[in-house]
């Protein structure tokens, strides 16, 4: 799986330009106002330590900055990519990481054993 950008990203340089680059750039505070939101917040996001919530995802489409399906499914990427890739089990049986489906069929196989 890609590691995909935190979606804050994608708000920063695709909807507000690149700040200092381009005249006709959205400094955070102005795009902040026209979203509704603290500055804080916003800015939060850009710098991917806050999600885009489904809230912020309805304020972006609003704005017309794409769908709000567009950014949670880009907030879900993310987050997917950023979780653990195995699952670690801890039984008398077995001290074991497997990823996924991989698991599921381990479990089936022990079953069919036993």
């Amino acid at each position: 799986m890609v590691n995909p950008a935190h979606p804050g990203k994608s708000i920063l340089f695709g909807c507000l330009g690149i700040v200092g680059e381009d005249e006709d750039a959205l400094e955070v505070a102005e795009a902040a106002a026209m979203l509704g939101m603290p500055r804080e917040a916003l800015q939060r996001v850009l710098d991917g330590n806050a999600p885009v919530t489904p809230d912020l995802a309805r304020r972006l489409e609003a704005a017309g900055w794409s769908t709000a399906e567009f950014w949670l499914s880009r907030q879900a990427s993310h987050d997917a990519a950023q979780a653990p890739r195995c699952l670690r089990l801890k039984s008398p049986r077995s001290d074991a990481c497997f990823g996924g489906f991989d698991l599921l069929r381990r479990e089936e196989e022990r079953s069919h054993t036993l």
